[in-house]
C-alpha cells in the first residue's frame, strides 16, 4: 500500500534575523522493497500541535500543499545510508522552514498523489527517531546573518584633552565582542 509519513522536526533555534539560504534533507534508508520507480515526495504541511485521524490528506488533495523536496527511487534508495532529497526550487522549502516553533512535513510518493494505483510495490522505508539520532530524519538549514550595525553619534563632554565618543551598536542576533580602548 502507499503510506504517508507526518514528520515534525523542531526549527525555532533558528535565530528570527536569520536569512534561510537553503535546505537539504535526508531519510536514512532501512528497506527498498518497490518494483518499479517512483518519486518519493515531500510537502510543507503544518497539521499543529498533535496529529490527528482529521489531519491525513487524500492523494487529490496534496497539491494544496508546498512541494519542498523530492528523491527519484529510480537513482536507487540507499540502505544503511542516508537519501539526499533535492529541493524542489523556487523557495518553496527555505520559505516553508519555522524559525518560532516546529517545520512540519508529510511525505508520500507521486503515486497517490496521482491517485493511481501503484502497479506493485512501492516501499522505501527509512528510520524516523526509533533508533536514535544517529539514524533520524535531518534536516540542515543553511542561513546568513544580517551584518552587525554601528552607529556613531556626535561625542559630548569634549574638552582640550577628553571627550565622550558615543554610538549606538546592533548585533542583529550575531554572536558578538566589542573592543573598547
Amino acid at each position: 500500500g502507499v503510506q504517508t509519513c507526518a514528520l515534525p522536526i523542531y526549527t525555532s533555534s533558528i535565530p528570527d534575523s536569520a536569512t534561510i539560504t537553503g535546505v537539504t534533507f535526508s531519510l536514512y534508508g532501512t528497506a527498498d522493497s518497490s518494483t518499479y520507480d517512483t518519486e518519493t515526495r515531500v510537502r510543507a504541511y503544518d497539521y499543529g500541535s498533535t496529529l490527528e485521524f482529521s489531519d491525513w490528506v487524500p492523494g487529490a488533495n496534496l497539491t494544496s500543499y508546498p512541494l519542498v523536496a523530492t528523491y527519484q527511487t529510480s537513482s536507487g534508495w540507499g540502505i544503511s545510508t542516508y537519501n539526499n532529497f533535492a529541493e524542489n526550487g523556487g523557495g518553496s522549502f527555505t520559505g516553508a522552514i519555522n524559525k518560532t516553533g516546529y517545520t512540519r512535513l508529510i511525505i508520500h510518493s507521486s503515486t497517490l498523489e496521482s491517485t493511481s494505483a501503484p502497479s506493485g510495490p512501492e516501499n522505501v522505508d527509512s528510520y524516523t527517531s526509533e533508533n536514535g539520532t544517529s539514524y533520524a530524519p535531518k534536516l540542515v538549514v543553511y542561513y546568513s546573518m544580517p551584518a552587525p550595525t554601528v552607529t556613531t553619534n556626535s561625542a559630548t563632554s569634549i574638552t582640550t584633552t577628553t571627550a565622550t565618543l558615543n554610538s549606538t551598536y546592533n548585533p542583529n542576533g550575531t554572536s558578538t565582542i566589542l573592543y573598547y580602548w
